[in-house]
């Protein structure tokens, strides 16, 4: 058992002032270890002549082992033997008192054994924790030094690859403009040419009012009659060469940017439509039963659907099947999530469900009293559900946080949805015959109604968007498939030779292929875009 005492042993041989007097300075000589005080000469007399039982010695032996120090704590002498029961140390008369028949061990040799622990302990700590406590200490020095070499080199890649990027868009960026300028170069000669030519007719207008001016105004007979009889037709007024328009620029949002940065292209915001008819690409029937449903997934690869069959199949743009899914319902719409679930609205059903890769569905949520018609999903992948009763909705892809966006003025005024790349929403009112383009919130921006040759629509079905911004979409009873630029002009895209193939749904592929299904079965993949 160690010596009681809280004192500074690193300074136990400095001088120290006494504890007891009151005058500063007086240096201590003595210790008492029962007070844990220091005391000078005459304090320590008069200590021991008043308190005989305690013990006091020089401040010089205080670390000491001394077994003499110890006391017994009954009777405050001191003590022989270590009670090895109680773990105290007593004397001789607590042997045969208190203590009798407990196992007993002398001060000195329950010393040396507590010694002989510690020092056991030391040699211990000083051969082999030690140098084990450094290694480590070293090894998270050298890895800590590894450490922030590493950072430093990524870093340093990430600033290279950073200036690479930099230079690559620059690049990419002179040769937009570089495109531009061309573009606009070669419609200034075409303007120049309509120019001239406006010009040319101006100045020949002018030479024809001069002379006929002159026969009118001259009073004679006989030059108004030979002007009259050797006139040359009317100086036509509309047939100058169609003007071009400026090329429409569409910023790319964020996402779309991130996923074409590794291709690093031009900008498609110069790529007009086809003026003369598009290619086509390729032509297939549906390898299910039904009117087709389609959806492009992010591979180029097509889901589809049909309103007879209770099966999805994935297919290549030249329809060899690569893929089967049983369903329990035939779809009505399709739409694909960012991480390969599939949205499936059934046909003439109130419960939109999801289908994850596996094969496995849940409900997302009830459209209930009213069947869920046309599905897609936004670029905050969101889905936006169009319910029969006109009603537009937009939830989490857990079918949560449900709200309406839209509601139509009556039953089949929204039968399909998409989101534009600008956040507007553009909405197929088959029972009103118009397109509605409303804002990310509701509100609505305007009603296209007509086609920019003047023919009326009738029954606008099915919507998609591409890479531009354009709107493409079918009208139930036309055999036109109908696209509105970002001017909101619409215009005729392709046609039909009969309305037994009018085209009825469609999806636009990340090479903004125009893939269109048909009432009798087939599927046609066309280039749209020059």
């Amino acid at each position: 058992m160690a010596m009681e005492k809280e004192v500074d042993l690193a300074h136990a041989q400095r001088p120290v002032p006494c504890d007891a007097c009151e005058e500063d300075e007086v240096p201590g000589t003595y210790y008492c270890i029962q007070c844990k005080k220091t005391l000078c000469e005459d304090c320590e007399k008069s200590h021991k002549k008043f308190i005989k039982d305690h013990k006091v010695i020089l401040r010089t032996q205080i670390g000491e082992i001394d077994a003499s120090i110890l006391t017994c704590a009954d009777h405050k002498c001191e003590a022989s033997f270590h009670c090895e029961k109680c773990n105290v140390p007593v004397c001789p008369e607590c042997v045969i008192g208190n203590h009798q028949g407990h196992k007993m061990d002398s001060i000195k040799n329950f010393i040396r054994r507590k010694t002989e622990m510690l020092q056991g302990d030391i040699n211990e700590m000083k051969n082999d924790v030690l140098p084990k406590l450094e290694k480590q200490e070293d090894d998270i020095k050298s890895h800590r030094a590894k450490y922030n070499s590493k950072i430093q080199e990524i870093a340093k890649e990430m600033e290279r690859e950073n200036h690479i990027l930099h230079n690559e868009l620059d690049r990419i960026n002179q040769e937009r403009l570089q495109s531009l300028y061309n573009t606009q170069k070669k419609h200034m000669g075409i303007f120049d040419d309509c120019e001239a030519e406006v010009n040319s007719k101006i100045d020949l207008c002018k030479t024809r009012v001069s002379e006929y001016q002159h026969a009118v105004g001259g009073h004679c007979l006989p030059d108004i009659i030979k002007k009259a009889e050797s006139r040359d037709s009317m100086i036509p007024v509309y047939s100058v060469p169609e003007l071009p328009e400026a090329p429409c620029f569409v910023p790319q949002n964020i996402q779309s940017f991130i996923r074409n940065l590794e291709r690093l292209q031009i900008s498609p915001s110069l790529i007009s439509v086809q003026e003369t008819n598009p290619i086509i690409l390729s032509k297939f029937k549906s390898p299910l039963k039904g009117n087709p449903r389609i959806f492009v997934s992010k591979g180029g690869n097509a889901w589809l659907g049909g309103n007879e069959s209770k099966k999805l199949a994935m297919v290549s743009i030249e329809g060899e099947v690569l893929m089967e899914r049983n369903i329990q319902l035939a779809p009505y719409a399709l739409a694909e999530m960012d991480n390969g679930d599939l949205i499936v609205s059934p046909e003439k059903y109130k419960i939109v469900k999801s289908m994850c890769i596996k094969g496995e569905t849940r409900n997302v949520f009830d459209t209930s009293p009213y069947d869920s018609l046309g599905v897609s999903i936004t670029t905050k992948h969101e889905i936006l559900i169009c319910v029969f009763d006109g009603r537009v909705l937009r939830s989490k892809p857990d079918g949560t946080n449900v709200e309406q966006i839209y509601k139509g003025p009556g039953n089949g005024s929204a039968y399909h949805s998409v989101e534009n790349i600008d956040g507007t929403i553009f909405i197929s009112d088959h029972a009103n015959s118009a397109v509605i383009m409303v804002s990310k919130d509701g509100e609505v921006l305007s009603k296209i109604t007509h086609t920019s040759a003047g023919q009326k629509l009738s029954r606008p079905n099915h919507l998609t968007v591409d890479r531009m911004g354009n709107i493409i979409f079918t009208d139930m009873d036309s055999p036109y498939i109908y696209i509105i630029d970002r001017n909101q002009k619409v215009k005729e895209l392709l046609g039909t030779s009969t309305n037994k193939k009018n085209p009825v749904r469609l999806a636009v592929d990340d090479q903004n292929n125009l893939w269109a299904t048909h009432n009798d079965g087939s599927i046609t993949v066309v280039k749209y875009l020059a």
